[in-house]
Order: C-alpha cells, then sequence, then structure tokens
C-alpha cells in the first residue's frame, strides 16, 4: 500500500470529533463543558433574495464561516437562529422578521 493511501485509511479510521453542538450526547455535552467549550452561535436572517437565490442565504454565510472556525479550534456550533429585523424584505414572501425588540 503506497504512503497516500495507508495515509487516506489511518484517517478515516479516527473517530470524527462533533462540531454541532446540538449532535452530543448529554454525556458529551457534560464532557465538553466540564472541559471549557466554546460554543459559537451565529445569527442569519431568513428573507428574500429574488427568484436566483435561496431565503435563508444570509443564514448560510455565517454558518459556513462557523463551521470553519470550529474546525480550526475545536469549538462547537449551536443550532442556527434564523431570525432577524427584515425591514426592507418584511413584504415580501418568504421573509422572516422579528423585532429589534426581539433579537
Amino acid at each position: 500500500m503506497d504512503g497516500a493511501k495507508a495515509e487516506s485509511k489511518r484517517v478515516s479510521s479516527k473517530k470524527k470529533e462533533r462540531l454541532w453542538f446540538d449532535e452530543l450526547s448529554m454525556k458529551e455535552a457534560e464532557t465538553r463543558a466540564k472541559g471549557g467549550s466554546v460554543v459559537i452561535f451565529h445569527i442569519g436572517s431568513v428573507e428574500e433574495h429574488g427568484d436566483h437565490l435561496p431565503l435563508c442565504t444570509d443564514s448560510l454565510q455565517p454558518e459556513f464561516v462557523a463551521l470553519e472556525v470550529a474546525k480550526k479550534t475545536g469549538c462547537l456550533v449551536a443550532p442556527p437562529l434564523r431570525y432577524g429585523v427584515c425591514n426592507s424584505a418584511r413584504g415580501f414572501p418568504g421573509t422572516v422578521s422579528i423585532s429589534q425588540n426581539q433579537v
């Protein structure tokens, strides 16, 4: 077996650490909390972006950034908070808007 195949096999046999906080078991959450794990909360709105983009465009971007940070730092990522103050898009179908006080 060449070096690349051996390395690939070794990496795939490792237990992959979970990044999403809500995928942990109660015991795993307790262990991570006692170890001082940081949890990243990412927020992005659900609003219209025309016919060419999904409603979740503004929430996908911070989710991607949070996951990349978690991969590099060992942090956990909380479930997304997909709410925002969407004044300009409030009247369009699919937009979910909350007030400034609710944020």
